[in-house]
């Protein structure tokens, strides 16, 4: 900063009104960086301005407009201040195609991605960081570029509960950034996530081994840039990231002294398993041929359906599926067998014969066929999340729907979206 604040000082003697705007602009950045996001924001706002009256000047101008417009999307998303950033993001895009400027827009397709993520719209995100994959060049494209595309992949396949693909970005995030030396603030939290998930999975060495990382990174942040994080959740603090270790550790050495006793009850219980296995074994054939001595055959009784009852449930799914009672998320093969007055046992086997389908393809048809018809009859529908939509139709979980609405139609509901009502 006090660098900065010199180079102001000298463009001020020089009266360059250009290069004191410049320096604006990293002074915004730094702000951004220790996350003085209003005062970052209102410079931003003011270089904008400037640069708005000057962008069709030249092509520099240009360019340091767009960058400008970029790094104030970027703030807006930090502030989650979503649907402004979507706009902005969506404005310099629409500018840098004039323009053919591909690095910029390598750029702004990883903050769409950003504010698709943060908007919980993870199928979106996920297209816009394999269009900035698409166009993805080693040589030009910056290693903060990559580490956030690889980190925001994880993050949305985490939420799409894709795990094995999670784990292959988090480690790949995880590679670059110890391979490179690659150590920012804005990427600690890959290492965050690599500890979490391997809790959640009960992998205890790998656990260890990323807690270790993850203090790792926090001295060499504490020693090269002074950071201290605003917002690191308190499980991933110092003092508890030690804590946590000590706990793993002991863990680890207590069940060392109970291994042996639990591998010799494993080892009686095993035997004593197959002795009974065995004789049960004995019993089986014994009562087979006692079966075959007195040639009694065991059928199995299955239940004809008579024509009346197929007809009254046949006539009284038609009811249902005139209405709109199978949107409610409790309805079910037990809630319809109890309106239909029948057994699930019936209503399964008819639905099979009858519709060619099982339940639950049943059950999807008639909620995608329901809300496909009323897309179409109802514009203002088509502005609502997926997660409204999922909701509106029986399904608790966006990820589902999306999967079933995929499955369905063949596109997701994003892109179904985009390419029938534009």
């Amino acid at each position: 900063m006090e660098q900065l604040k010199l180079a102001n000082a000298y463009a001020k003697a020089r009266n360059n009104i250009d290069q004191q705007y410049e320096i604006k602009y990293f002074i915004a950045l730094l702000k951004g960086n220790l996350e003085e996001y209003e005062e970052s924001k209102t410079i931003l706002k003011d270089l904008i301005s400037y640069y708005e009256r000057k962008h069709t000047i030249n092509d520099r101008y240009n360019r340091l407009y767009n960058t400008t417009l970029f790094a104030y999307g970027n703030v807006l998303n930090s502030m989650r201040q979503l649907d402004s950033a979507e706009i902005i993001n969506k404005k310099t895009i629409r500018l840098i195609l004039k323009s053919k400027d591909s690095k910029m827009y390598d750029r702004l397709l990883l903050s769409s991605a950003v504010t698709h993520y943060l908007k919980k719209e993870y199928e979106s995100g996920l297209d816009s960081i394999k269009k900035f994959q698409h166009l993805y060049n080693r040589e030009s494209t910056s290693l903060g570029m990559t580490v956030s595309a690889y980190v925001y992949l994880s993050k949305i396949y985490l939420k799409l509960d894709n795990r094995k693909l999670a784990e292959k970005y988090l480690l790949r995030s995880d590679s670059i950034i110890f391979a490179e030396n690659f150590f920012f603030p804005a990427y600690r939290e890959n290492s965050e996530l690599l500890v979490k998930y391997y809790k959640e999975k009960k992998d205890v060495e790998k656990q260890l081994l990323y807690i270790d990382r993850l203090l790792l990174v926090d001295s060499i942040l504490h020693k090269n840039t002074k950071y201290l994080a605003k917002h690191i959740g308190s499980d991933y603090t110092t003092p508890n990231l030690l804590l946590e270790k000590q706990r793993i550790i002991q863990s680890l050495k207590k069940g060392e002294s109970t291994k042996k006793l639990i591998v010799a009850i494993l080892s009686l219980l095993s035997i004593t398993l197959i002795i009974v296995l065995v004789r049960n074994n004995n019993i089986k054939k014994l009562y087979k041929i006692r079966i075959q001595e007195f040639g009694i055959e065991k059928k199995e009784q299955v239940h004809i359906i008579d024509d009346e009852t197929t007809k009254r449930i046949l006539d009284k799914l038609y009811k249902i599926e005139q209405s709109d009672i199978y949107i409610n998320n409790e309805f079910n093969l037990a809630y319809l067998a109890k309106l239909l007055e029948t057994n699930t046992s019936y209503l399964s086997r008819i639905i099979n014969k009858h519709k060619k389908l099982t339940f639950k393809q049943y059950l999807m048809d008639l909620r995608i066929n329901y809300l496909i018809q009323k897309l179409d009859e109802n514009p203002i529908l088509r502005k609502h999340s997926i997660e409204a939509l999922a909701d509106s139709i029986g399904y608790k979980n966006a990820s589902s729907f999306t999967r079933i609405f995929k499955n369905y139609t063949g596109i997701s509901p994003s892109k179904y979206f985009k390419q029938k009502y534009g």
